[in-house]
């Protein structure tokens, strides 16, 4: 499978999971590589995480105002009407989890990645992030029940050095070893080798 489908499937069984598991909310799939509904209002709720290794880029996640408040207000058991700092922390919790997800299952294939602390974001940013350059661009918008719109952005560069690699199992020779180990190898070999010479003297 390609890297970018395995990135691909990454994000979608994330979303997934992360709205299901812990909201018991059904992400429905509206449109791959959209125009981004959900960033073209002015009124937009964003966060976004820096990625390194097998890929480097930023990941987002991007609700209106209204599906913000509606989704935090699901989070924390209570009714939020207006943006608060709560709102911009749950907002950010929701792709700090998607993000975790997207690293497991990434993790299970030939591209490994890091992930950084969420950073809130506005739409200027958002929108620059997606601009096409030579970096690989997914954008994909979702909906859940509830009246709950969001995108999740992606951009990022492949890790040639990295990508479609296998990494190999670290090597015993290469093991750093304790003072203990050390010093047992080191009796080990001077037995051995008094044992040589005693076999050497004998007639």
């Amino acid at each position: 499978m390609e890297i970018q489908d395995q990135v691909y499937n990454a994000i979608r069984d994330s979303v997934a999971n992360t709205l299901e598991t812990t909201l018991s909310l059904s992400p429905e799939l509206l449109q791959q590589d959209g125009s981004g509904a959900a960033i073209a209002q002015d009124d937009v709720i964003a966060s976004c995480i820096d990625l390194e290794g097998g890929i480097n880029g930023k990941l987002c996640v991007s609700f209106d105002n209204n599906s913000a408040c509606r989704i935090v207000s699901k989070m924390l058991g209570m009714d939020i009407e207006e943006i608060n700092n709560d709102v911009y922390d749950g907002v950010g919790e929701i792709l700090n989890m998607i993000a975790g997800g997207m690293k497991m299952s990434l993790a299970k294939t030939d591209v490994g990645v890091n992930i950084g602390l969420p950073v809130k974001s506005d739409r200027a940013s958002v929108r620059e992030d997606i601009k096409q350059d030579e970096s690989i661009s997914i954008n994909e918008e979702f909906r859940c029940p509830e009246d709950i719109s969001f995108s999740v952005i992606l951009k990022y560069k492949l890790d040639q050095k990295d990508a479609g690699q296998k990494k190999e199992p670290p090597s015993t020779t290469t093991k750093t070893l304790s003072p203990l180990d050390k010093l047992n190898m080191l009796l080990a070999k001077q037995n051995t080798e008094k044992k040589e010479d005693n076999t050497n003297k004998q007639p």
